[in-house]
Parts: C-alpha cells; sequence; structure tokens
C-alpha cells in the first residue's frame, strides 16, 4: 500500500508541475497583454487542453499584432483605405475598428468634397457635420466655419465693389473682422473715402462752374495716385475757360 501511496503522490507532483508551470506562462503573458506588450508567445506544444489554450491565446495575440494594432498604426499615418474582415458574427474587436476606418473614409471623402466645392467657387459649399457625432461633428463643424469666415468677407467684399463699379458708393464697413480680413476692410474703405472725396470735389467744380464762380478749383492733394492726378486735369480743363 505504501508504495501504491507513492506512486499516485509521484504522478500528482509529475501532473501538477505538468499543469502548473504552462499556467505560470499563461498567467505570465495575460500580465504582458494587460500592459500592451503582444510579442509575446507561449512555447507549449501539446496534445492536450493545456496546449490548446497556448495556441488559442497565441492566435490571439498574432491576431491583435496582425490586425488591431497594425491597422492603428496605419491609421495614425493617415492610411484609412483598410478592408477589415470580420471573424464571426460574434466578433466584437473587429467591427468597432472597421466602424472606425469606415468613419474616416467618410470624413475624408467629404472633406475632400468640400474643399474641391470651394476651390470650384462653390463658396456656399458645407460639409454634412449632423452625420458626424463626437469629435468628429466638431472637426466637420470647424472646417464649414473655416469655410464661413472666408465667405463672409468675400460677399461683402464682392458686393461693395459691384456697388462701387455701377457708381452706387456705400457707407464704409463697420463690421468688426480680423487680421487679414481687417486688413482688406480697411482697403474697401479706403477706396470709399476716395470715391466719396473725388466725388464731393468734382461736384464742388461742377456747382461752382454753373454758378459762374470760374476761379474754384478741385483739391488735387488731398487725393493721391491716379485719383489727384485726374482732378488736376479737371482743374486744367477749366483754366481753359
Amino acid at each position: 500500500f505504501g508504495l501504491v501511496l507513492l506512486i499516485i503522490i509521484a504522478m500528482i507532483f509529475i501532473m501538477s508541475r505538468k499543469i502548473t508551470k504552462p499556467l505560470k506562462k499563461a498567467v505570465n503573458m495575460i500580465e504582458e497583454m494587460g500592459k500592451g506588450h503582444f510579442k509575446a508567445r507561449l512555447d507549449i506544444e501539446s496534445g492536450d487542453e493545456i496546449g490548446q489554450i497556448a495556441a488559442i491565446m497565441n492566435q490571439f495575440a498574432d491576431k491583435l499584432q496582425s490586425e488591431m494594432i497594425s491597422t492603428l498604426n496605419m491609421i495614425s499615418d493617415g492610411n484609412v483605405d483598410i478592408d477589415i474582415a470580420l471573424t464571426d458574427d460574434e466578433d466584437e474587436i473587429t467591427p468597432a475598428l472597421k466602424k472606425t476606418t469606415e468613419t474616416l473614409k467618410r470624413l475624408n471623402a467629404e472633406t475632400e468634397t468640400l474643399i474641391q466645392e470651394i476651390t470650384d467657387g462653390r463658396l456656399d459649399a458645407r460639409g454634412d457635420a449632423e452625420s458626424y457625432s463626437g469629435a468628429w461633428k466638431e472637426l466637420l463643424t470647424g472646417i464649414n466655419g473655416l469655410a464661413d469666415a472666408f465667405v463672409v468677407p468675400f460677399h461683402v467684399t464682392s458686393n461693395y465693389l459691384d456697388r462701387i463699379s455701377k457708381g452706387d458708393i456705400p457707407s464704409v464697413i463697420t463690421e468688426e473682422y480680423k487680421g487679414d480680413f481687417n486688413e482688406i476692410k480697411n482697403s474697401i474703405n479706403g477706396l470709399i473715402n476716395v470715391m466719396n472725396g473725388l466725388l464731393s470735389e468734382t461736384d464742388k467744380l461742377i456747382s461752382a462752374t454753373r454758378e459762374g464762380r470760374l476761379d474754384v478749383r478741385g483739391d488735387a492733394e488731398a487725393l493721391s495716385g491716379d485719383w489727384g492726378t485726374l482732378l488736376s486735369g479737371v482743374n486744367e480743363i477749366t483754366n481753359t475757360f
């Protein structure tokens, strides 16, 4: 009986070591994966359940490295043209990754379309921010706001120049703009002031001539460049009378 007991104890000890050592390796691998380290693999080759567990864990680590990590790296490098296949109907990791890439693809396509529309002069084009959520919605809303920041001053400039070209001199722009947009506003206001000054001097000459005050001249010095030259020419014409 004592010999049988010793044999049983020895078998239990051997079996325990056969199970415990692989389990320690498996626990260590799980701990490494919990830290984000996916390079470790279990070098256990056996036909029992322990070998099956090791093979499954190694396959899982391979999947994380080949699909999730590599895909995330590709996305971070700006490559979203990735075809991701689902493992099965109960796969939870791959669908989330697939949804991420598809959202980025749509966002990229929408942004490219918006850029092309504005480049082609269709300044009322905007991205559909409402079809996105979270940070993606904020990003596209911000791009739309950037387009607005350019388009609104552009329309104001276009409208004012069109009115001036038709002889309809508008009041100066009083809206507040920033940076280069404010420089454009100042330039337009400067043009309005010059045109008003030129018209005022011209009206003064016309009124004086009608009243017979032929010694009245326009103040050409108050105008610069060709505008001053133009008024000087009008003065010279008046000198011939």
